[in-house]
């Protein structure tokens, strides 16, 4: 199989704004093209966190259909500002749905956490080292350290992630001046996570928002 163009993986993407604008004067085309842009990421980020006693339960698929759905119905009140925010959109509709998910499993037994077969279902498009991060560690914990990176830096980190997009288009879509901007604060935003997983998500010292690299902007 061909390997997926990544210049026209991007080009996809980017049609986002487009897509929603034509989706919220009710343009069911549009809404079907899409969920369908962004339904293989949705299917890799879920199954990477699925746990294992609620594998047997649902189908990932059947979690990205309700996903879907559910984004249908409250994409009129989503505030687009890139596709980072459509993302983060996306992705905490996905994290309600695995924690209703791990609690219908956990009603018939045998939830186990995140293990370590987890790792022969990554993220998709897991181009990048960075892109395995969440399946070595803690679910609950990594989302944690997420709220204490600053928005601007958190959805920056998630494209590259989740979405795989180079430091180029991170910086257009996130504001950054230049594309080594955008991979410093990345980085930056990298090791924040690490640190604050490391302190058990107590963020020992300080406050959200008091690390020299949060503030959007």
């Amino acid at each position: 199989m061909q390997d997926p163009d990544p210049e026209a993986d991007v080009a996809v993407l980017q049609e986002t704004g487009e897509l929603l604008s034509r989706a919220r004067v009710g343009e069911g085309i549009a809404r079907e093209e899409l969920f369908r842009r962004f339904r293989p990421r949705l299917e890799g980020f879920l199954r990477s966190r699925l746990p294992l006693g609620a594998r047997d339960l649902l189908e990932t698929q059947d979690l990205v259909q309700d996903v879907c759905l559910k984004a249908f119905g409250a994409i009129d009140r989503f505030e687009h500002r890139g596709i980072g925010s459509f993302w983060g959109f996306l992705r905490q509709i996905a994290l309600r749905q695995l924690i209703d998910a791990g609690r219908r499993a956990g009603r018939r037994g045998g939830v186990q956490p995140l293990g370590e077969d987890s790792r022969g279902a990554p993220p998709a498009r897991a181009t990048t080292p960075l892109a395995h991060l969440v399946t070595k560690e803690s679910i609950e914990a990594f989302e944690g350290a997420l709220e204490r990176v600053g928005e601007k830096q958190r959805e920056a980190l998630l494209m590259r992630l989740e979405l795989g997009l180079d430091f180029r288009t991170i910086a257009v879509e996130c504001g950054f001046p230049t594309e080594a901007a955008a991979r410093m604060a990345v980085h930056r935003a990298l090791q924040r996570v690490f640190a604050e997983m490391n302190l058990g998500g107590n963020g020992g010292r300080g406050g959200r928002g008091d690390h020299p690299g949060d503030r959007r902007g």
